[in-house]
């Protein structure tokens, strides 16, 4: 299978234990304080409105159920990014270089060797995604991220595959770094690495702006590689049109919900909504501009989405 791959844009966060969501239970309904709005927290920027009605401050809606949340496995460090192997079994990585087998029973595999020894871990970075080819069966292929360790100190987000060996303990063989994030930069945040397949075959990749001035600065720029939305945690396909929506861990009271399409200019950070995280406004303050894209919903207070 021939993939492309396509770089978009973000950002990480990471958790002690593995756990699932069940449905177990209806909801009871909602309180008059409830369908009020779904956050009674004062706003981090009371003096931005929004573009359109209902693009913040949705009242809370329940779907109807409620979840059980049922540990699955423990002893995990900063694990990141999974995918399901055909069995059930799961693929889970950990900041640290490792890569583990998870049981539903909660038993783990020793770490899966093979990967590249220049994964830089420390802040953001590390170990990122990993992602199953979408003809696996046949393939055996699986596609991970990570932040990369450059010869002259600096580094990058990066793509790497191999086919998966499962022995024990299991491995990776034929591993080649098939994407390097230019330019590479001097700073531990803002990796990205999410790593989504399109209907179509292509890999997406979201990207971070990589926090520093000299990052931020660069997102507008076409002759670059680096993230062209602040700091996505979250991407998926949309289940009937098929186009990638992501979720940005963004400013203090502007993490946002955006559809990332093709040639869109997403206007960060000419344009943002919320304010810096040690306070003042993000460039000029302006949240809207002609030519550049408005989030499908922004939150404000932050609350720092993920998942």
């Amino acid at each position: 299978m021939n993939t492309r791959l396509a770089a978009a844009i973000a950002g990480v966060v990471a958790v002690g234990i593995l756990a699932t969501a069940v449905v177990v239970m209806r909801e009871p309904p909602l309180t008059a304080a409830e369908r009020a709005s779904a956050d009674p927290q004062p706003a981090n920027a009371p003096n931005q409105r929004p573009a359109f009605a209902g693009q913040t401050d949705a009242p809370l809606r329940r779907s109807g159920v409620a979840f059980d949340v049922v540990t699955i496995a423990r002893g995990l460090e900063e694990p990141w990014g999974l995918a399901f192997l055909p069995d059930g079994r799961m693929l889970v990585t950990e900041i640290p270089r490792r890569l583990l087998i998870v049981w539903p029973d909660g038993g783990k595999s020793a770490p899966v060797s093979g990967l590249p020894d220049n994964i830089a871990v420390g802040g953001q970075g590390g170990l990122l995604d990993v992602a199953l080819d979408p003809e696996f069966t046949s393939t055996h292929r699986i596609y991970w991220s990570f932040s990369e360790r450059r010869p002259d100190g600096t580094n990058n987000t990066a793509v790497a595959r191999g086919t998966f060996v499962d022995a024990t303990p299991p491995r990776v063989e034929d591993v080649e770094i098939i994407y390097h994030q230019t330019p590479s930069l001097k700073s531990t945040g803002h990796f990205g690495g999410r790593l989504v397949f399109g209907r179509d075959g292509t890999l997406f990749l979201t990207q971070g702006e990589r926090v520093i001035p000299e990052g931020r600065m660069q997102a507008q720029r076409l002759d670059g590689l680096l993230g062209k939305i602040r700091n996505i945690e979250a991407a998926t396909l949309h289940p009937a049109t098929g186009e990638l929506w992501e979720v940005e861990h963004g400013t203090r009271g502007g993490d946002e919900v955006n559809i990332a399409r093709k040639g869109r200019d997403n206007g960060w950070p000419r344009i943002a909504y919320g304010i810096e995280y040690a306070g003042g406004p993000i460039t000029g303050g302006i949240q809207a501009k002609d030519g550049m894209e408005q989030p499908i919903y922004f939150w404000d207070p932050v609350i720092a989405p993920a998942g």
